[in-house]
């Protein structure tokens, strides 16, 4: 568990570890891996994720994050209908309403754009049907720390024919499309593996025995107003993350400080 990673001292989200995207080839579409590389609020609102600095311009970063995607589904034995969830039937999409009831779903989650202003800012599912590939979203709501330790989602303990009609009733119900079709089929896994490690990917996310080849700076030297703190669209070095005016003000009046928050 998460509890058993705490640190003895200092904010336990110091402890905080992020998505393992080992055997992620059976969890997750190519299609809505190569958007969440390139523009991640746009399929989630509230998300942590940055745009990754992939290229100078659009069709530049779009190859290179197909090239990772390819990278990380190559393993893949997956033929897109080998497994599904229980058959998506008006009864089992029906039982899988009423639960997204019974289970509270309602109150964290909604299926409109996540654009669209939500009056109880929940987060949106209208492209978990893009995401999942078929079998994975009925996985995940059964084991939903099996991969990521610190979601935010809880483990309701369901049993296999709720999780099954709960993914029925989401797939029914998100029909968010990803933009463009990815061809991963003619991209570069070598590449895509180069640009992971490159582009700082690694820094994160366990996908292998290989480590990551950028080296962090410090803090103290990363919070200033250029980089991840600059300008939309500023520095194509750096991953474009979703502040808002404020937020960047705070983290940068922040970074003025000896950090002993922190600790």
């Amino acid at each position: 568990s998460a509890g058993a990673k705490l640190p003895s001292a200092g904010m336990p989200e110091l402890a905080k570890d992020n998505p393992d995207l080992r055997g992620v080839d059976e969890r997750l579409e190519p299609d809505w891996i190569v958007q969440w590389l390139l523009d991640p609020v746009s399929l989630r609102n509230e998300a942590t994720m940055p745009a990754v600095a992939l290229g100078a311009n659009r069709d530049e970063r779009r190859a290179a994050a197909t090239d990772i995607a390819a990278f990380l589904t190559q393993q893949s034995s997956h033929d897109g209908d080998a497994e599904v969830d229980n058959a998506v039937d008006d009864r089992s999409v029906d039982e899988g309403e009423l639960l997204f009831e019974q289970y509270r779903c309602i109150a964290c989650h909604r299926f409109t754009p996540p654009a669209e202003e939500d009056y109880f800012d929940r987060v949106s599912l209208h492209f978990a049907g893009a995401k999942f590939r078929r079998g994975a979203l009925r996985k995940f709501l059964q084991a939903p720390t099996e991969h990521y330790a610190w979601t935010r989602m809880p483990d309701m303990q369901l049993s296999e024919a709720d999780a099954s009609a709960l993914a029925a009733c989401v797939r029914d119900r998100a029909k968010g499309a990803c933009e463009t079709p990815a061809d991963v089929s003619s991209a570069d896994p070598q590449r895509g593996e180069q640009m992971f490690h490159r582009s700082g990917c690694a820094n994160c996310h366990p996908v292998a025995d290989t480590g990551s080849r950028v080296e962090a700076v410090s803090l103290a030297a990363g919070l200033h107003s250029a980089g991840c703190l600059g300008p939309s669209g500023q520095d194509a070095k750096a991953p474009e993350f979703s502040f808002s005016d404020e937020e960047r003000a705070a983290l940068l009046e922040f970074g003025k400080t000896e950090f002993d928050s922190l600790a």
